[in-house]
């Protein structure tokens, strides 16, 4: 098989691929999900990635702040619609125990453009498929794109949600861990 043929069938694969998770994502949207507890801990326990600044960072690093961890991908529309809601939350929630982590179901190259095209000012990290297992532990059974789970100071999680966020959304799940975690 020629390299314009295998090129075409991994385009292909791809599409594919986020056509399966913008459905997804719309079939699930705007839904909490809920997950087994003691399966999350033991994930979150486990996870340690290196961001987009070079700092290793995992939620057990992070304790005493609340962490958001949004799931997203460069091939998906919703993630794409959602990440500046999640950069003015940053800026508005500068000076909270606040860490938001974008967790990249992607390769590096994309997602360093991707990021830089939309402005993220938050760090990101680049899991790969393996980010697809991790959210299934967090409670996310069907892989949907965007996935965001609140974890409060003491490492609990406190909100996991499928489909996309608003600024203000985010701002009151952040809230709300603030108050109880």
């Amino acid at each position: 098989m020629n390299s314009g043929a295998r090129r075409g069938r991994g385009w292909l694969a791809a599409i594919v691929v986020a056509a399966l998770a913008l459905a997804a994502g719309l079939y699930f949207g705007q839904r909490r999900v809920d997950g087994d507890e003691a399966q999350a801990r033991a994930a979150l326990a486990r996870a340690t990635w290196t961001d987009d600044r070079g700092r290793t960072v995992s939620p057990e690093s992070l304790r005493g702040k609340v962490v958001v961890l949004n799931f997203w991908a460069t091939w998906c529309a919703p993630c794409r619609e959602e990440m500046p809601a999640f950069v003015r939350a940053r800026q508005a929630l500068e000076h909270e125990p606040v860490e938001i982590l974008g967790l990249a179901i992607d390769s590096p190259a994309p997602v360093s453009a991707f990021a830089k095209e939309l402005g993220v000012t938050y760090p990101t990290v680049v899991l790969g498929a393996d980010g697809i297992e991790l959210m299934r532990a967090l409670g996310n059974r069907p892989g949907g794109l965007p996935f965001t789970v609140v974890l409060d100071r003491a490492g609990q999680v406190r909100a996991r949600h499928l489909g996309t966020l608003d600024q203000a959304a985010i701002e009151r799940l952040v809230r709300e861990a603030l108050r109880t975690g």
